[in-house]
């Protein structure tokens, strides 16, 4: 009996920020320097609710950078 291999895609889509806009308009280089800024503003917070928001916005633009990544290497 042949073994038949299933394939699922998963579609993520990006989690949608009113104060965040404009990531598609930002190169590779800004959407870095976006990510070192706000890990230290995180690091630099002892606020526990500022983290979560931050944390959030992080992970907006860390998906944005892996997006941009792929869509030059061809992905």
């Amino acid at each position: 009996m042949p073994i038949s291999k299933v394939y699922i895609i998963i579609q993520v889509t990006q989690v949608h920020n009113p104060l965040v806009h404009g990531l598609d308009k930002l190169s590779l280089n800004e959407l870095e320097e976006k990510i070192i800024e706000l890990q230290r503003k995180y690091f630099m917070s002892n606020n526990l609710q500022v983290q979560v928001q931050i944390q959030n916005f992080l992970e907006i633009y860390k998906e944005e950078l892996e997006n941009e990544s792929s869509s030059i290497r061809g992905i």
